[in-house]
């Protein structure tokens, strides 16, 4: 299992490719509540809503557990002392993909640099 970023998932519904599709298929990536509510605001209007949660269903859902948000704080102060900034929905999925000991695929640079301070953090390398 890996856990998505919406960056991917984005990508995949403006401009669909064969190569991403059979890297789901293949991988089964599962998403979180912070790639659901990043993925639905980006809606156009409410029947695009519709498509999109229908759409998220398909993927296996990761919970992000009550007591996962000591470890974002954590993370994030960590970050801060280092003088890095990262979006919070970064550090939630950082902090759940640390937790869950799983790799995250994503296409936003903010990853590296958190890895660059929790080198446990496994980022999922696409293939063409």
């Amino acid at each position: 299992m890996i856990l998505l970023d919406s960056s991917v998932l984005i990508d995949f519904l403006v401009k669909p490719s064969a190569a991403l599709l059979k890297q789901f298929q293949v991988r089964k990536p599962a998403i979180c509540g912070i790639c659901i509510a990043e993925v639905l605001h980006g809606a156009e209007d409410l029947r695009h809503v519709k498509k999109l949660r229908k759409i998220l269903l398909q993927f296996p859902q990761i919970e992000i557990p009550e007591n996962l948000w000591p470890e974002v704080g954590k993370l994030l102060f960590r970050l801060r002392q280092q003088g890095v900034t990262v979006p919070f929905p970064d550090a939630v999925l950082a902090a759940l993909a640390l937790r869950r000991n799983i790799p995250l695929w994503s296409r936003d640079l903010h990853f590296d640099l958190v890895k660059k301070h929790w080198p446990r953090l496994k980022l999922f390398q696409e293939t063409t």
